[in-house]
């Protein structure tokens, strides 16, 4: 069954341990430089209520390691920002 997790409050107690024992695991085989295959297939979308460079960036990386393909709606921030830095 499709969920879509909007707040941490809406897990249960069970649902909030399986998340953290999957995250543990997946970082683990992370680190032991296996893929593993739970996100193939899928997009990952950032939609960030105020901006910020540093946690976009995380979160990028992060969701880089472990999926394929990221939907950004607001890519242009990237040039925006290198733009501001000069």
């Amino acid at each position: 069954m499709k969920r879509d997790l909007l707040s941490f409050a809406d897990l249960t107690r069970a649902d909030a341990d399986r998340l953290f024992t999957v995250a543990a695991r997946l970082k683990a085989d992370l680190r032991a430089g296996k893929r593993h295959q739970e996100l193939a297939q899928k997009t990952l979308a950032l939609i960030f209520h105020k901006p910020s460079l540093r946690t976009r960036l995380s979160f990028e990386v992060a969701m880089t390691l472990v999926c394929d393909k990221i939907h950004d709606p607001t890519a242009a921030y990237l040039v925006d920002n290198i733009r501001n830095l000069q």
